[in-house]
């Protein structure tokens, strides 16, 4: 890890000169339809270059700043701040991102690669796990949520930002509207979810007589039904499903979107089917699905080429 004393050092610098490219850089990216972490990474990543440009490269600009003095950054990030590949990738986009901004110019990757990183195979619990979750929920909202997550694939906040118009069950589809970067698609409805809506419904309704669901309520309403339940209040409902479950290391909420995937290719061997069921933009992040099916055959088909020797 890097010294305190660096680390102090690097934050108490006086970036007041880069103030208006920063700033121009944040009205760029939220015009943007990014996520609020990923403009609020991107602020802070630039933020902290301009922090080293001042400490360590007599204060260059934004303007001037070199390929080479990147590269410098680079390795100081790997080897002072002792950053993953991967947060040091963020920071390159958001370097990427200034460069078009402020100097007019599309730095690439080729001038500016990104480091490698080791991607390992996503956890997901097994379909025994899963069966035993939805029978330790506690309400119909959280054994609804799962289902549904589990059916379908969709994120989490996909999910929250559901509203009950979005149910077209003439189609046998559920409607996902374009949010935070994210194209908007249809997923498949199975019975066994209108099932479980319906009764949601009449749940609420016969509970708050006179106050019935509408059409343009969320699914996952708040308790003043303005606006969707919060994620970590659902998070720390989860963990408590998975505690009284017995399971010892908790899954997150998207291990349900890599459940969902494994098993559909795994039952169709078609990748193209797994990426768009999952409205990946790329292959890149479908890909891993045919890793983790490659790493199951390993295990219970491999048979050593050892054995097909004869040994006299």
């Amino acid at each position: 890890m890097a010294s305190s004393f660096l680390r102090k050092l690097l934050r108490a610098a006086n970036i007041d000169p880069w103030k208006a490219d920063i700033d121009l850089c944040d009205q760029a990216i939220n015009a943007e339809n990014l996520r609020n972490s990923t403009r609020k990474n991107y602020s802070s990543f630039l933020k902290l270059f301009a922090s080293y440009l001042a400490t360590y490269q007599n204060g260059t600009s934004f303007q001037s700043v070199t390929l080479q003095q990147l590269q410098e950054y680079v390795i100081y990030l790997r080897d002072q701040e002792c950053l993953s590949a991967n947060t040091i990738n963020g920071y390159l986009a958001a370097i990427r991102k200034m460069f078009h901004v402020v100097r007019n110019e599309d730095l690439t990757k080729r001038q500016l690669p990104d480091l490698k990183v080791d991607v390992a195979l996503p956890r997901i619990p097994s379909p025994k796990e899963v069966s035993a979750m939805l029978q330790h929920c506690d309400t119909l909202q959280m054994s609804l949520l799962i289902s549904l997550l589990v059916s379908t694939g969709m994120r989490l906040c996909e999910a929250l930002n559901l509203r009950f118009s979005d149910v077209r069950r003439a189609d046998g589809l559920i409607h996902i509207a374009s949010s935070k970067g994210r194209a908007e698609g249809d997923v498949p409805l199975i019975e066994q979810i209108v099932d479980l809506l319906t009764r949601y419904v009449q749940e609420h309704n016969a509970q708050s007589p006179g106050n019935s669901l509408q059409p343009n309520d969320y699914i996952f309403f708040n308790e003043s039904r303005t606006s969707h339940i919060p994620a970590h209040v659902l998070r720390a409902r989860f963990k408590k499903i998975q505690e009284d479950t017995g399971i010892q290391t908790p899954y997150g909420f998207h291990a349900f979107r890599h459940f969902f995937a494994y098993h559909l290719y795994l039952e169709s061997h078609d990748i193209i089917l797994v990426k768009t069921a999952l409205r990946h933009k790329t292959f890149a992040a479908t890909w891993v699905y045919i890793r983790m099916a490659a790493a199951v055959d390993m295990q219970s088909k491999y048979k050593n080429p050892f054995s097909l020797v004869v040994l006299t």
